[in-house]
């Protein structure tokens, strides 16, 4: 990997924590077992009624 292509992912990450973290500080959040219970929602309806659960 360039050190280029190295400092471009770095930036990446850090832009990406900074934007969580400007979330975090506003409210912007949501608790983890929501978000879980969700997904799991959205896939249970997509798999169909016959999916194992």
């Amino acid at each position: 990997m360039s050190e280029n292509t190295r400092n471009d992912r770095l930036r990446t990450l850090d832009d990406a924590i900074n934007r969580g973290l400007a979330d975090a500080n506003a409210d912007r959040i949501q608790p983890a077992e929501a978000v879980f219970d969700r997904l799991e929602r959205k896939y249970q309806a997509q798999a169909g009624p016959d999916a194992a659960e």
